[in-house]
């Protein structure tokens, strides 16, 4: 999918927050449709998902290093949580934020390279066969 066309896709869900997105496109990684928001705007892209009623499946950790992005191998997968306390994938995903914001600032981390991608079962994210693309 054309980096344009993903553009006018994703700014169907996010409207005018979707200009402050990373595209994983621009950092090498050819073939995927995913975006990514650092710590600045990734509460509003949540918040922008449960707005228009789109669970997120779970997400991944990444950091910008040498204008590459790199995996961390931290992630989180919200349909693996113990659901007791009823919490919606929404805020399972805050949380998991939260909870890595935090420790990254008592390991005296500096925050600002980390880029937070949303996992999210997004229909529109069709090939010309209407095949649905696999993020992952």
């Amino acid at each position: 999918m054309k980096k344009e066309k993903l553009i006018k896709e994703y700014y169907k869900i996010y409207g005018e927050l979707i200009n402050n997105a990373y595209y994983l496109t621009d950092y090498g990684w050819n073939d995927s449709i995913e975006i990514a928001w650092d710590f600045n705007y990734v509460y509003d892209a949540v918040k922008m998902l449960e707005k228009k009623n789109i669970p997120i499946l779970g997400g991944d950790v990444c950091i910008i290093k040498d204008k590459k992005l790199v995996y961390t191998y931290d992630n989180w997968d919200t349909s693996k949580v113990d659901n007791s306390e009823n919490t919606s994938t929404f805020e399972r995903t805050i949380r998991y934020i939260n909870d890595y914001i935090c420790i990254m600032k008592i390991k005296n981390m500096d925050i600002s390279n980390y880029l937070f991608i949303i996992t999210c079962d997004f229909e529109f994210l069709k090939n010309d066969d209407s095949d649905v693309l696999y993020i992952h």
